[in-house]
């Protein structure tokens, strides 16, 4: 007696009874490249148990076609077909291609547990969709009633509050992902696919790469130009000199952990030492340094011949980075050469403004340079040209404003 197919008992669904095949019936499957690598591989783990389910209880979901061409079931119909084990069938229809990228989309992210990765990978394939057919749709209603084209009765999409909604994320995390993928590399994009690494994660370190290669970028140019300027001291000497060294700190630049990197190329204490500042023999040195090099800074303070006298703190008002305290301070040694003439009685030692952007020195420090010292004065690493002063250095449009 024939043994009854699963569309012949009693109680089978409308979706058996619609169409059934068995690919060992000689029905030409077909595998499409586009579909098939729509979706996220199994991983080894969840292959061997879906084969292992498989080989004990048969396929108990059907393969979905569309036109005799996979659009859900490929790991099960590879299983199958490699052990020779009836693979079901169920055909459905589609418009088009889109609409079953679209179908097996949503399909995937009811079905399996996708990583932020892959559903934000996914939802782009989507999101793509939409916005073609949106911009169809509104090509075929400003055309409504011209030519027998119909009334779409569908506005263009708003994708990213879609697929926002369609995942459950914020628009906030949206615009990361969106950052990420149009900015990262493809490791980056890779660990959130793997789930190694958030959204939140890869945007961070993404902006942080940036930000290093920018810099790099930025060191390039001014390396550039002064060579090819072929930049040079002024000529004579300076009763005032202000100096900013590029301190030598030896490691990458980090935007997070370690942003006290000048924008100069980095010289060495050894090459500090050899610099010959022009000032004359009444003068006097403001020097910048902080924590990491203050005692390079008296060094180079005594080889220039200036005697130091004190140290002027500046207040940056905001809280920054350090390995044992968070450093909020920066430091300016004042030293002078002979007697210079210096008028001061009511500035003091400490100098209280928030910092702005990197290596940018406090504007209350050079008026209170100009109000207590007179003569020819000289800033060397320039960033900005300043009225009254001269520039040593590239990079003195930096700051403007």
């Amino acid at each position: 007696m024939r043994q009854r197919e699963p569309w012949e008992t009693e109680g089978a669904t409308s979706r058996y009874l619609r169409q059934f095949f068995y690919w060992r019936k000689n029905i030409v499957i077909n595998i499409t490249p586009e579909l098939h690598a729509l979706i996220p591989a199994l991983s080894e783990d969840e292959l061997n148990t879906l084969e292992a389910s498989i080989l004990s209880d048969g396929i108990r979901d059907p393969i979905i076609l569309w036109d005799n061409t996979i659009v859900d079931g490929h790991n099960r119909y590879e299983i199958a077909k490699r052990h020779g084990i009836d693979c079901p069938s169920v055909s459905r229809d589609f418009q088009s291609i889109d609409d079953a990228k679209i179908w097996m989309i949503n399909n995937q992210n009811g079905r399996r547990s996708l990583t932020d990765g892959w559903k934000y990978e996914l939802a782009q394939v989507k999101r793509k969709i939409l916005l073609e057919q949106g911009k169809e749709n509104m090509r075929l209603s400003e055309g409504a009633g011209k030519k027998g084209l119909p009334l779409s009765g569908k506005p263009l999409h708003n994708t990213q509050k879609e697929i926002a909604e369609d995942l459950g994320w914020s628009n906030g995390k949206i615009s990361q992902a969106d950052y990420v993928w149009k900015h990262g590399d493809d490791e980056i994009k890779d660990k959130v696919k793997a789930g190694d690494v958030s959204i939140k994660h890869a945007y961070t370190e993404t902006k942080r790469s940036e930000k290093k290669e920018e810099r790099a970028e930025k060191i390039d140019e001014i390396k550039k130009s002064i060579e090819e300027e072929n930049v040079t001291m002024p000529e004579g000497l300076f009763d005032v000199i202000v100096v900013d060294p590029p301190w030598n700190y030896g490691r990458e630049y980090d935007p997070q952990s370690s942003r006290v990197a000048n924008p100069y190329p980095e010289m060495s204490q050894k090459e500090l030492l050899e610099l010959e500042l022009p000032g004359k023999e009444n003068s006097i040195l403001y020097l910048w340094t902080t924590h990491a090099f203050i005692w390079d800074a008296k060094a180079l303070m005594d080889k220039w011949g200036y005697t130091y006298k004190a140290t002027i703190v500046w207040n940056k008002k905001k809280i920054g980075m350090g390995a044992w305290y968070r450093m909020q301070c920066e430091f300016c040694l004042f030293g002078i050469k002979g007697k210079p003439l210096h008028d001061n009685t009511t500035h003091r030692d400490i100098i209280d403004e928030p910092r702005r952007e990197h290596s940018r020195k406090p504007e209350s420090f050079f008026r209170m340079v100009d109000a207590v010292n007179t003569g020819r004065k000289l800033e060397y690493f320039s960033r900005q040209q300043r009225e009254g002063w001269e520039i040593f250095g590239s990079g003195k449009d930096e700051f403007m404003g």
